[in-house]
C-alpha cells in the first residue's frame, strides 16, 4: 500500500526541491512530519534518437567533456540521479520519480531545441502532461496533504507545467503552496514578474532556515554536476543563499531564508487576500 504523506514536494527536475526548500525539508523532518519529494521529469532517457543542440549543450555542460554521443543521456541521467539520492538521504527525506523525460529530450523533433525555447511557452503537445501528472498525484497524497509546487519563477516548461497542474489539483481542493525556485529567485525582478503574469492573489510566507543552512548548503554540494552553472564554485553557494535571504528578509542581515506562496481570495471588507483552496 502506498504511504499517504503529509507534506509533498514537487520537483520538476532532479535537484529543484533541495535548491528551493532544504530548510524547509529539515524543519518538517525535525518535526516528524511524513514529507515526500516528487521528481517529476525523471525519466530515463534511453531510446533517444537524436541530440537537439540544447541536448547536446547540457550534456557537454554537466558531464564536463566536449563532445556527446546518444549514449550520453543515459550516462548523465544517471549522474544526476545520484547526485539527488545523496541531496536527499542526507535531509532524511523520502523521495519518489515519476517517469516523464527532462523537456530537452521530449519530441521528435525536439520540442525545444535551442535554450531559449526551454523557457518560452509551452510546446502544445506538452500540455497533455498537466492532466497526466494530476492523474498520477493521488498515488501519494490527498486532500489532506499539503503541497508544494513550484511557481515557476524563470518560466522553465518544465516549472510551468508543474505549476499548471497544481492550479488544476488547487482548484480541485487540495492544499496547494507555490515555492519560489531558487536560484531564479536571486532576481527579484524574475519574481515579480511571474506574480503579475499570474494575476491571482499570492501571499508570501518566510520560513528561517538560518538553523538548517548548513545542511542546505551540504545538500545543495551534492549535485556537482549543476554546481558550475547555477554558481561558478561551490565557494558562492553561501554568497547567493544570503543575497537571496536580504531581498526577501528587508535587509535583515542575521538569517536565512526561503519563500513560498499560499494563493487567496481579495476580501473587499477586509481589504485584504484571505488565504483559500480556491479561486
Amino acid at each position: 500500500m502506498t504511504t499517504r504523506y503529509q507534506v509533498i514536494i514537487i520537483s520538476p527536475h532532479l535537484d529543484d526541491a533541495v535548491l528551493s526548500l532544504a530548510g524547509t525539508i529539515c524543519s518538517l523532518v525535525q518535526q516528524q512530519m511524513s514529507c515526500l519529494v516528487l521528481n517529476l521529469f525523471a525519466g530515463k532517457p534511453e531510446e533517444i534518437k537524436e541530440l537537439s543542440a540544447v541536448a547536446a549543450q547540457y550534456l557537454q555542460e554537466d558531464l564536463g567533456v566536449d563532445t556527446v554521443s546518444l549514449c550520453d543521456p543515459v550516462r548523465w541521467y544517471e549522474t544526476r540521479l545520484a547526485e539527488d539520492i545523496a541531496a536527499l538521504g542526507a535531509l532524511g527525506v523520502d523521495h519518489q520519480n515519476l517517469d516523464y523525460l527532462d523537456a530537452i529530450f521530449r519530441g521528435t523533433p525536439a520540442y525545444y531545441s535551442v535554450e531559449t525555447a526551454l523557457f518560452a511557452d509551452v510546446h502544445p503537445d506538452d500540455q497533455q502532461l498537466v492532466g497526466a501528472i494530476c492523474d498520477r498525484i493521488p498515488m501519494f497524497g490527498d486532500r489532506e496533504t499539503l503541497f508544494f509546487f513550484p511557481l515557476g519563477v524563470g518560466n522553465h516548461v518544465d516549472h510551468q507545467i508543474a505549476f499548471l497542474a497544481g492550479e488544476r489539483l488547487r482548484l480541485q481542493g487540495y492544499r496547494v503552496r507555490y515555492y519560489e525556485e531558487f536560484p531564479y529567485c536571486v532576481n527579484p525582478a524574475q519574481v515579480s514578474k511571474r506574480i503579475a503574469d499570474l494575476s491571482i492573489g499570492l501571499s508570501g510566507q518566510r520560513v528561517d532556515i538560518t538553523e538548517f543552512l548548513n545542511a542546505k548548503i551540504e545538500a545543495v554540494c551534492q549535485y556537482k554536476s549543476q554546481i558550475a552553472a547555477l554558481f561558478q564554485h561551490e565557494e558562492n553557494i553561501h554568497a547567493m543563499l544570503h543575497r537571496y535571504s536580504l531581498i526577501i528578509a528587508d535587509f535583515e542581515q542575521d538569517r536565512f531564508l526561503e519563500r513560498f506562496w499560499d494563493v487567496g481570495y481579495y476580501n473587499r471588507q477586509g481589504g485584504t487576500y484571505e488565504i483559500s483552496s480556491k479561486k
